[in-house]
């Protein structure tokens, strides 16, 4: 799976967080599948942290990067959105009730099974 993958479920796990509808047991599976994640969001943040600090030194006046600085830097970001990580892990099963959006949803496809109440 793409790491920035991993870090984009992260924040949008974070958005259920508010869903009120949600019963104690539902708030713990978001809460432990988020910690789940934290480890390859830290690792990401920390990844993009050095990739600033290399090219910070390149920033013009209007802190801007130029040239094949800029082209490098790009490069980095991409090559660290795009690392293939080994994650697995079952999904979790989760009411869609009010709250969710579908973008939510279905950014979410890969570690929420989403279920209809009947």
């Amino acid at each position: 799976m793409k790491q920035i993958k991993l870090v984009q479920a992260y924040k949008d796990l974070e958005q259920l967080s508010d869903v009120k509808d949600f019963h104690s047991k539902e708030q713990w599976s978001i809460y432990s599948l988020r910690k789940q994640l934290r480890s390859h969001v830290e690792f990401y943040e920390e990844r993009q942290k050095a990739i600033v600090d290399k090219y910070s030194p390149h920033v013009d006046s209007e802190g801007k990067l130029k040239g094949q600085e800029y082209l490098d830097y790009v490069k980095d970001v991409e090559d660290l959105n795009n690392l293939e990580v080994d994650y697995t892990s079952d999904k979790i099963k989760l009411p869609f009730v009010d709250g969710i959006s579908f973008k939510t949803a279905e950014a979410l496809d890969d570690f929420i099974e989403f279920t209809t109440e009947e």
